[in-house]
This record gives C-alpha cells, structure tokens and sequence, in this order.
C-alpha cells in the first residue's frame, strides 16, 4: 500500500522532531529538503499543530549585537514562558 503525498510529509516533519525537537521553519525547510516547497509541506504541519501533534510559538530574543530578534520555534513539546533555552 503506498502512502499518500501528506502523510509522506507528516512522518518526516515528526522524524525531524524525535530528532531535533526544536526547530525553526528554515531549519524544517532544510532537512525536509530543498525540493519540497513550502507551499506543499506548510499546510501539513498547520495541521499537525492544530491537531496538538506539533507545537509553535514565537520568541522575541536578543542577539549578542543588542538586536531584538522574533523567532518562529517548532517543536514536538509544548515550549512555556518559563523555557529559557528557546
């Protein structure tokens, strides 16, 4: 039985997640492969995020040159405020 289009991609984004299981979506995009676009892959992991599967969350951080930075964090575990590695 061959797997469909999505559920190929569900099972890659999870197994990037038990792997590195934070991640931003350019780190995503990369280890999905260059290849898929993120028109393809991107309503898939919405959908696991709405589903609870996946988690997102944003994080303003600032850099060693004093810049404020947002980053968009992915990750297989719910990320509290009180996360400071993030």
């Amino acid at each position: 039985m061959t797997k469909n289009a999505d559920t190929v991609i569900e099972d890659k984004i999870l197994y990037i997640l038990d792997n590195f299981p934070r991640v931003t979506p350019s780190m995503l995009q990369i280890t999905l492969g260059s290849g898929l676009p993120t028109a393809v892959w991107r309503p898939v992991l919405e959908r696991l995020i709405e589903e609870g599967a996946v988690f997102q969350c944003q994080r303003t951080t600032e850099s060693p040159a004093g810049r404020f930075e947002t980053k968009t964090i992915i990750s297989s575990e719910p990320i509290t405020d009180d996360d400071e590695d993030v």
